[in-house]
C-alpha cells in the first residue's frame, strides 16, 4: 500500500499480570521507530491503560501535545470499558469484512448486551442490518448510535452522524454539512472523502464528487477506492478522467467484480464493444456472474434487444438462485417495458412486486412504474406511504416523489400539473439517487411539454439527458430521448432537424425488435416527414 508505518500490538499474560505493547514500525527497513510497554494488574484495567498506550505512542511519533489533548478521547468512553464487549466488536468487524453479514450482526448484538452503552457497537449493528435489508432494525441500532454520540472518538462522532443524516432521516443537506467538516478536520480520511463524494452525487454536485473520489483513491489507493472513483468521474460526464482511473488501477494490477463492472459502463459509453465483450467474457464461470449478466441485460435494452434482455435477465435471476449473490427484482425491466409501450409486460413485473418484502429503494420505483402504467390509484397510495414513512429525506421529497406524482399528473392529461409537481426538483435534477435516477425529473417534463405542444420547452428537456450520457448510463430513458427530441421539433416546425434526430434514434434501434410499440410508432412518424428538398 505504500504505508509510511505500521503500528502493531501486542497483549501477553505474564503470570499474575499482563503486559500492553505498542510498536511503530518503519515499513521499509522493519525496524522500530517508537515502542511503549506498559504492565497491568488486572483485566478491569486494560482497555483504559491500553488507550493511555496510544496516547504515549502518539506524543513519541511527534505528535503535538494540543492535538493529542484534543483527539486522544479516553478508550473506555470513545469505545467500552468492558474486554469482552471490545473483543465482539472486533470479532463482528473480522466477519462482516469476511461478508459474514449474519454472523458480524449476532457478534455486534453480543457487544451492545455486553456494553448497552457501546456507541461503535450500535453504529456497526446499524450497518450489518443494513446490509441484510433489515431495515427497522437498521433504524434503531443507528439511532441509538446517534444517541450516544457524544462518547466518541471525533471521526467516530462524524462517522455516526452522516450515518444517522443518510440512512435514517435522509437529510442529506445535514450530511453535507457534517461531511464538510469531517474532511476539514481529517483532510487525509479516506471514508470521509468518499462518503461526502456519496452525498455530493445525491445533491447533484457530480463535478465536486468526482473530486472527492479522486483524492481518495489518491490517498488510499486499492480496488475498492478506485472503483468509486472510476463511477464518481463517469456520473460527471468526466469519461477522460475515468478512463485514466481504469489505467492507473490496471498499472498497478487491481482488479474485481467491482471494476470489471465499472469498466463495463465505461466501454458502453465509449462505444467501445470489444473492451464490453472482454468484460463479460472475464465473468463466465464467477460466482457473481448474475451481476454481470443484470448489466448485459440492461446494455441490451438500451439497443432494442428486449427478447435478449429478457432471457439475460432470467439467467441472472437462475444464477442468483445457485449462488445467493443477486436479489430477485425485475422493477428496472418493469420501468423500461413501461417507456416502451410493453405496458402488459410491465403490469405482469409490477404484480409480482407489489408482494415482496418492503424496501423504500423498491417502492419508490414501483411507485413510478405504477404510475407510468396507468395504474394511478396503487402509485398515489404508495406515495402516499413514502411521503408519511419520510418526511425529511431529501431525495425522496425533492425528486422521487415530485417525479412519481408529475408522472401520475401526465396520466391524468394534466401536463401543467406535472411541470408543476416538478419544480421542487429542480436544485437536484442532477442527483443520482439510490432509487431511480437517470435525469428522470427532466425526461417527465419534456413529455409533459411535449402534451403542452410546447416543442421548444420539451427540446430543452431531452437535450438534458443526451448532455449527460454517463448519468443517464444504460437507461432506455436516453435513447428514447432521441426520439423525444424529434417530436418537439415537429412540434417547432423544424422539419430538417426532427428528420436528424429520427434518424438517430433509428440508428441506435436499426435492429431493434419490430413488435415494440415506441419503435413502430417512431418508423411511421419518421416515414410522414416531409421529403427533403
Amino acid at each position: 500500500t505504500n504505508s509510511k508505518m505500521v503500528v502493531g500490538s501486542s497483549i501477553e499474560d505474564a503470570g499474575n499480570r499482563f503486559v500492553i505493547e505498542l510498536t511503530a514500525i518503519d515499513c521499509q527497513s522493519g525496524t522500530a521507530v517508537a515502542r511503549v510497554r506498559d504492565e497491568v494488574a488486572s483485566r478491569n484495567e486494560i482497555v483504559r491503560v491500553l488507550g493511555a498506550a496510544a496516547g504515549q505512542l502518539r506524543n513519541k511519533l511527534g505528535e503535538p501535545a494540543t492535538s493529542v489533548a484534543r483527539f486522544n478521547k479516553p478508550l473506555e468512553e470513545a469505545a467500552s470499558p468492558s474486554l469482552e464487549a471490545l473483543q465482539s466488536l472486533v470479532k463482528g468487524y473480522t466477519r462482516h469484512l469476511a461478508g459474514d453479514a449474519r454472523g458480524a450482526r449476532s457478534s455486534y448484538q453480543r457487544a451492545t448486551e455486553l456494553d448497552p452503552q457501546f456507541a461503535l457497537a450500535y453504529a456497526a449493528l446499524g450497518a450489518a442490518h443494513s446490509n441484510l435489508g433489515e431495515l427497522t432494525q437498521a433504524t434503531a441500532a443507528l439511532k441509538k448510535a446517534y444517541e450516544l454520540r457524544g462518547r466518541l472518538s471525533e471521526p467516530n462522532r462524524f462517522r455516526v452522524e452522516d450515518l444517522y443524516y443518510d440512512e435514517v432521516t435522509g437529510e442529506k443537506e445535514k450530511a453535507y454539512s457534517v461531511l464538510s467538516k469531517w474532511v476539514q478536520t481529517f483532510p487525509r480520511d479516506v471514508v470521509a472523502r468518499n462518503n461526502f463524494a456519496r452525498c455530493l452525487k445525491l445533491l447533484g454536485q457530480l463535478d465536486r464528487a468526482a473530486a472527492e473520489a479522486r483524492e481518495a483513491a489518491r490517498l488510499l489507493p486499492s480496488p475498492w477506492s478506485y472503483n468509486i472513483s472510476i463511477i464518481q468521474s463517469t456520473l460527471a460526464d468526466q469519461l477522460n478522467e475515468a478512463k485514466a482511473a481504469v489505467e492507473e488501477a490496471n498499472a498497478q494490477k487491481f482488479d474485481s467484480s467491482d471494476l470489471r463492472l465499472t469498466r463495463a459502463m465505461l466501454a458502453f459509453l465509449q462505444g467501445d464493444d470489444a473492451s464490453l465483450a472482454e468484460q463479460w467474457r472475464w465473468a463466465v464461470g464467477k460466482p457473481d456472474v448474475g451481476r454481470f449478466l443484470v448489466v448485459q441485460s440492461y446494455v441490451e435494452a438500451y439497443r432494442g434487444h428486449f427478447r435478449i434482455a429478457r432471457a439475460l435477465m432470467q439467467q441472472a435471476i437462475d444464477s442468483a438462485g445457485k449462488a445467493g449473490t443477486l436479489p430477485n427484482d425485475r422493477l428496472n425491466e418493469a420501468r423500461t417495458d413501461a417507456e416502451v409501450g410493453n405496458v402488459l409486460a410491465a403490469r405482469r413485473l409490477t404484480a409480482q412486486a407489489l408482494n415482496k418484502s418492503p424496501n423504500r429503494n423498491r417502492q419508490l420505483m414501483l411507485a413510478l412504474v405504477l404510475a407510468r402504467t396507468g395504474d394511478v390509484e396503487q402509485a398515489q397510495e404508495l406515495a402516499d406511504s413514502l411521503d408519511a414513512a419520510f418526511p425529511l429525506d431529501t431525495s425522496i421529497q425533492y425528486y422521487c416523489l415530485p417525479t412519481i406524482r408529475a408522472a401520475m399528473r401526465l396520466q391524468a392529461s394534466d401536463p401543467a400539473g406535472a411541470v408543476e409537481a416538478l419544480r421542487r426538483t429542480e436544485k437536484y435534477e442532477l442527483a443520482d439517487p439510490d432509487s431511480f435516477s437517470v435525469l428522470y425529473p427532466a425526461y417527465i417534463r419534456g413529455l409533459a411539454y411535449l402534451q403542452m405542444h410546447e416543442g421548444r420547452l420539451a427540446a430543452a428537456e431531452f437535450k438534458k439527458l443526451l448532455a449527460h450520457p454517463g448519468l443517464v448510463g444504460t437507461a432506455v430513458t436516453g435513447v428514447l430521448s432521441h426520439l423525444q427530441l424529434a417530436r418537439a421539433h415537429r412540434i417547432m416546425g423544424d422539419e430538417a432537424s426532427a428528420r436528424k434526430s429520427y434518424e438517430d434514434f433509428l440508428t441506435l434501434w436499426k435492429d431493434a425488435d419490430p413488435e415494440t410499440p415506441i419503435y413502430q410508432q417512431a418508423k411511421a412518424e419518421y416515414v410522414e416527414l416531409p421529403k427533403t428538398r
